[in-house]
């Protein structure tokens, strides 16, 4: 079932704030802190918020985005710019309502650092239907041609883990081209942390462009941090969160 969830997973493309927001993963409350300079992506932000939720698998929930906070009030006000990074929090529907040990994350681990291009060869089409579905709802949403074309995925190993946390990087290609306008070629950075937190699985994800690779790497691995020690406390060795064990950074 772990590598199930990990399948799913793969076909969905500091400071901090002292407040975090809250979210629920199954019936666990878990507090998430925001990341400094960004703000989540609301329904009010209109059509980037649809843009963004259109790309989405249905088998992963999508529990927030957060967006740059200096292009918040444009996004706001309805204009549709380019965002050079932003960050989303999803988990994967069928282990939400698992509690996992400390040896069940610790075996999720196992099977990130091991298979993670076997993982991503089983879901290469089911990423490519996660796109065509998403460019037909942007451009009803758009009322444009939107289209989206996806070069070969090529996964990094991971690079980060610890106890309660593993990190790897995709690098995609990406084609994208509006109406009967020339495409734009970019490759997406991403950098996934599977985050064990109050004996869930929370999947922090931080999107940029190639050249912010490594960039994405710290984000992400200061975000983790900051996830687990806002919910650590009495319950904490349940929840298998060691925020001090050392880092594996091959």
């Amino acid at each position: 079932m772990l590598r199930n969830a990990l399948t799913v997973l793969l076909t969905a493309l500091f400071a901090f704030h002292a407040e975090a927001m809250e979210i629920t993963v199954g019936k666990q409350t878990i507090k998430l802190p925001v990341p400094d300079g960004y703000v989540e992506l609301t329904p009010a932000m209109s059509p980037y918020y649809e843009s963004m939720q259109a790309y989405q698998s249905p088998t992963n929930e999508r529990h927030a985005i957060f967006i740059p906070e200096d292009r918040a009030e444009a996004v706001l006000n309805g204009v549709f710019l380019e965002l050079p990074t932003y960050m989303v929090v999803e988990s994967t529907k069928s282990i939400q309502n698992r509690l996992l040990t400390k040896a069940e994350f610790k075996q999720l681990r196992q099977i990130l650092r091991r298979d993670i291009d076997a993982l991503l060869d089983e879901v290469q089409e089911e990423v490519t239907d996660v796109l065509s579905k998403g460019d037909e709802a942007l451009s009803d949403e758009l009322d444009a041609d939107i289209s989206v074309q996806r070069g070969v995925i090529r996964a990094l190993p991971v690079h980060r883990e610890t106890e309660s946390m593993a990190a790897f990087s995709l690098l995609t290609p990406v084609s994208v081209a509006v109406d009967e306008g020339a495409p734009e070629d970019l490759v997406i950075a991403s950098t996934t942390i599977a985050t064990h937190v109050r004996a869930k699985v929370l999947y922090l994800v931080v999107y940029g462009l190639e050249e912010d690779l490594e960039w994405t790497r710290g984000a992400a691995a200061d975000w983790a941090k900051a996830v687990i020690a806002a919910n650590s406390g009495a319950d904490g060795e349940q929840d298998g969160t060691d925020a001090s064990a050392p880092a594996n950074t091959n």
